[in-house]
């Protein structure tokens, strides 16, 4: 592949390789006005190559020096109060291979997995009546789910804007249990939607159960999907063995407007965290879409969707 894109609208970045270059198309409008660093790790996670984007001009790059072998790129911004770079997307989120000096981004070998997952979603009307359905933990039927859902996408007309709206919603109001994750009470809780909107803190299925609900609730089929991720206490990527595994560890969520399955990670677009008992930001950055609507090429980098 010679052109990557993060999503396939909303915040994505765009990358093309000319040659032995590397050109940032487009970046995000929330980072246009920050001052970029892209940064080149090799397989075992170490810097090697280091390119600060400060002007139009510097978006191009060349990476010839580089020897053969796989390599990920990250995108980071710079937090002027703090003066610290921020990584905006999770590590290992952009794979790039040389082969005899020659640059391409390369596919994860999940890629194919996936895609056949993602395809095996129903589309027909009886299979997508049953992701509008009630269940157990995303109880879109209860009274508060359905006025909230209708407060969030009020005034919102086409489908794709009242599902901007729920992710954004949650993205912003949820924060991430990181108390409960340390202490592994997260593994003796439900993390119910109302449980989620009661408490606004859980772990990432809480995350999906509440989005999930509140859009089939405004009448948008939904369904969360277990996966293996990389990132959550694990290391490497999917050369190693461990990370090989069936047994999911996250779960985002997938939802079907304009004839297609959108797929989104509500959690990692989130910028809330729950810690020492108080609710507060990661970052500062507020919350993203940058894994709303991601390109499969992009999420296969980091998730391996695991049908139960």
């Amino acid at each position: 592949m010679l052109a990557f894109n993060t999503s396939y609208g909303y915040d994505k970045i765009s990358l093309k390789i000319v040659s032995k270059y590397l050109l940032v198309e487009r970046l995000p409008l929330l980072l246009q006005e920050k001052s970029i660093m892209i940064v080149i790790s090799d397989e075992k996670d170490k810097e090697v190559k280091r390119h600060y984007i400060k002007s139009p001009n510097d978006k191009k790059f060349s990476v010839g020096d580089l020897k053969d072998g796989c390599y990920y790129l990250n995108v980071f911004f710079n937090d002027k109060e703090s003066g610290w770079y921020w990584a905006y997307l999770q590590n290992r989120s952009v794979a790039l291979r040389i082969n005899k000096g020659r640059l391409q981004f390369l596919e994860s070998p999940t890629a194919s997995e996936n895609r056949r997952v993602i395809s095996e979603l129903s589309v027909d009307e009886e299979g997508l009546n049953k992701y509008l359905q009630p269940s157990t933990l995303s109880q879109s039927n209860r009274e508060e789910i359905v006025t909230l859902a209708r407060t969030i996408t009020r005034f919102r007309v086409a489908p794709m804007q009242k599902l901007l709206a729920i992710h954004d919603w949650v993205a912003d109001n949820i924060y991430y249990d990181m108390d409960a994750l340390n202490s592994d009470e997260c593994n003796n809780k439900k993390y119910s939607a109302m449980e989620v909107l009661r408490d606004k803190k859980c772990v990432c299925r809480g995350y999906a159960n509440l989005g999930v609900a509140l859009m089939r609730a405004a009448g948008i089929p939904a369904v969360g999907l277990s996966c293996y991720a990389l990132n959550i206490s694990t290391d490497g990527g999917w050369e190693r063995k461990e990370n090989q595994t069936n047994i999911p560890n996250h779960i985002i969520t997938a939802a079907y407007v304009d004839k297609r399955w959108i797929i989104m990670d509500i959690t990692w677009d989130s910028d809330n965290k729950y810690e020492g008992g108080k609710y507060q930001n990661k970052t500062g950055m507020g919350s993203s879409r940058k894994y709303f609507d991601t390109t499969l090429e992009m999420i296969s980098n980091t998730h391996k969707l695991i049908v139960s």
